[in-house]
């Protein structure tokens, strides 16, 4: 997975084009400021259920039914030609972490996929701040590990799970209703997402953020997680973006990309 330093690169340029969500592992092709709805995404089709009763299905979960699926963990590379310009940004962010997060939310207006505008704070030159942005429009797919990932469905929840290092996995329930829990944490309502231009392809589905604004002051508490299909492939992904601190130290960090497919047939 991507550093903490090249995810902050990733994620400062994404979310300065006005994309909160769209870092996934220093990248995203999934966020945007799209409108709220309750209308469903694409439903491709899905593998064969536990049981021969189909469950009714929540409008936001990308067509998954109750299976076995494979996860297969994937992450946007830039090309090494760019790492030592990537290396003294992210150096800049790191020591102007604060400045940057309120340089920002200045431009929290820009149009989704705009980068911010330049600013010698950022530790390059203009040239290679066009350099980088430009960069993180052509990243490139690259797949890593594969793991079992199940969908269950109890009541009028469908459950994610998986194991060993992908357990915080298994903390996700989403409600016929769309209200998302992920161990304590809950957001009531998703944002579609309707054939967004991604850096991994166009797509759609819905994306839940959680909002910490009532967190103690120095205390960070963020969720982020996108469910949906890229059109080009109708390849389901999931994004999630997990921290915690407790105002000292991270109690709890997790980012994960994975393209979520059937299990091969046999």
């Amino acid at each position: 997975m991507a550093t903490g330093a090249e995810r902050f690169a990733v994620c400062l340029v994404a979310l300065l084009g006005g994309a909160i969500s769209a870092c996934q592992d220093g990248s995203s092709g999934s966020s945007d400021s799209s409108a709220s709805s309750d209308s469903p995404g694409p439903s491709p089709s899905g593998p064969t259920a536990q049981g021969s009763t189909k469950p009714r299905q929540p409008a936001y979960v990308a067509g998954l039914t109750p299976g076995r699926y494979v996860a297969v963990v994937f992450r946007l590379m830039i090309p090494a030609a760019v790492g030592t310009i990537q290396q003294r940004f992210a150096e800049a962010g790191r020591q102007h972490a604060q400045w940057m997060m309120s340089y920002a939310e200045q431009h929290a207006a820009l149009p989704p996929g705009s980068p911010l505008p330049y600013h010698p704070k950022f530790g390059i030159s203009e040239a290679e701040y066009q350099t980088l942005t430009q960069a993180y429009r052509q990243m490139k797919v690259h797949e890593q590990e594969r793991f079992d990932l199940t969908v269950t469905r109890r009541g009028d929840k469908l459950r994610l799970a998986a194991t060993g290092k992908h357990a915080f996995i298994s903390k996700i329930a989403i409600s016929d209703t769309g209200r998302l829990q992920f161990g304590d944490l809950v957001v009531d309502k998703p944002k579609r997402a309707e054939a967004l231009a991604g850096k991994f392809g166009t797509w759609s589905g819905y994306y839940w953020a959680y909002d910490p604004s009532q967190q103690p002051q120095g205390r960070l508490n963020s969720l982020e997680i996108d469910l949906g299909t890229v059109l080009s492939s109708n390849r389901r992904f999931l994004r999630i973006s997990r921290k915690q601190s407790d105002g000292k130290a991270i109690i709890e960090s997790h980012d994960l990309l994975c393209w979520i497919d059937p299990q091969p047939a046999g």
